[in-house]
């Protein structure tokens, strides 16, 4: 009692950060979650497993687009946020950078409506749900992290989900409307994007300028190991969609986003907890700090895991409908894989790489979706392709990821048994 006592009165502002932008996360992600049994009654799971597939695709062009810079800059804007004029160096090479990969991703989208069928014969679904990638451009989440000022994050966030819920009930009224559905999400997040956009520049008082190439080349290759981390993250978790899509059906695609959109919103006080820590455990580098949050962190989760466990039928009927109930198992088998992802969040970004040791953390995604690939290719030789293996094999290379992030914490000695137990 006494540590959390003194854990709140030295990092108040971190504690008050999180919790503020907990909130409203919160909130920002129930209210997609509250318009879902809408939208599947109205539109059918059909579509809105089609839905899900065009979005996993697209998304894969928002981390292009992202390029892993908003982790790799945190720590630069975190470091230099007094100096106007390298921070307006920083946010210029960045736009300049998302600019440039935002153009080679429009044109690689157009070649592939026009080449692969299926996405030829759902091209408007594919081209709104590509409009969200702009958002990309425009909203600087890694800006309002490093200056610590997680409440324009949240807020705006919040303004970009109103706007899409909203929209929803006021729009859709027949499966015919599910093109409607990606339209309405993109203009919230631009929108939304926008207006933060505003805040950095104006409110904030930065100036856009033209940066030397040097600069530009610094930055781009710094992100380049956490965009290879964030994609293979991202195909790690995606996979399963992806997988379903191909050899099952839109139906399958659905249960298995519901069951894990339920399980992205469970994740949220970690992530954001996540987020509160990283820029201040950058600055201080204080071990013993981070040593003491890795109980509190693990019981968190813990409690989480069980909640979603327990509770499990009664989420999924609220958040869809009575028959996705075959949802249920799924999302219990996610149990683990969100005490894992805990693990994993917990040990990327606020710990290994604001130490400085960004390989091993960036390592742990790639090697885990070479488990992930290697797990794949076995699955298809035993015939073995269904929604259950999919997810089982997500929850394996989560685990191997864990373990490997857990491994180097100890290994470089941010984690310590002696700190463990020296209150």
């Amino acid at each position: 009692m006494s540590f959390i006592q003194s854990l709140f009165r030295q990092h108040f502002h971190v504690i008050k950060n999180t919790g503020y932008l907990s909130i409203i996360e919160v909130i920002r992600l129930i209210m997609p979650l509250v318009a879902l049994p809408y939208i599947i009654s109205v539109v059918g799971t059909y579509y809105y497993g089609l839905i899900a597939f065009a979005q996993v695709v697209i998304y894969y062009f928002t981390i292009f687009i992202c390029f892993g810079l908003d982790t790799s800059v945190v720590k630069e804007v975190a470091m230099h946020r007094n100096d106007k004029n390298l921070l307006s160096e920083i946010i210029s090479s960045v736009i300049l950078i998302r600019c440039i990969l935002a153009l080679i991703s429009m044109i690689v989208f157009v070649l592939l409506i026009v080449s692969i069928p299926f996405m030829k014969t759902n091209a408007v679904l594919f081209i709104f749900s590509f409009l969200m990638c702009f958002s990309e451009i425009l909203f600087p989440v890694w800006f309002f992290q490093g200056i610590e000022k997680m409440k324009y994050i949240a807020l705006i966030r919040f303004s970009s989900v109103l706007v899409y819920v909203v929209g929803i009930f006021l729009v859709i009224k027949s499966k015919d409307d599910y093109l409607y559905i990606p339209l309405l999400q993109a203009f919230g997040m631009v929108f939304s994007g926008g207006i933060a956009f505003y805040i950095m520049m104006f409110v904030e008082k930065n100036k856009f300028i033209i940066p030397n190439k040097a600069v530009i080349k610094k930055y781009f290759l710094e992100s380049v190991p956490f965009f290879i981390a964030r994609i293979s993250g991202e195909f790690n978790v995606s996979m399963a969609k992806m997988m379903s899509g191909i050899f099952l059906g839109m139906n399958d695609v659905a249960i298995v986003e519901i069951a894990q959109k339920i399980s992205s919103f469970a994740q949220v006080p970690i992530g954001m907890l996540n987020q509160a820590l990283y820029p201040n455990i950058a600055k201080t580098k204080d071990r013993k700090f981070v040593n003491k949050l890795l109980p509190i962190m693990i019981g968190i989760i813990l409690f989480i895991c069980l909640f979603v466990l327990i509770f499990a039928p009664f989420l999924i009927c609220f958040f869809s409908d009575s028959n996705m109930m075959e949802a249920v198992p799924i999302l219990r088998i996610l149990t683990i894989y969100i005490f894992f992802a805990g693990i994993v969040a917990f040990t990327g970004s606020p710990v290994l790489v604001a130490f400085g040791f960004s390989k091993p953390s960036n390592n742990a995604v790639i090697y885990s979706t070479l488990v992930l690939v290697i797990s794949y290719v076995i699955l298809y030789f035993v015939n073995n392709f269904n929604i259950y293996s999919f997810i089982i094999v997500l929850v394996l290379s989560e685990v191997y990821m864990a373990m490997y992030r857990m491994y180097y914490c100890y290994k470089y000695d941010i984690f310590s048994y002696k700190r463990f137990y020296c209150f």
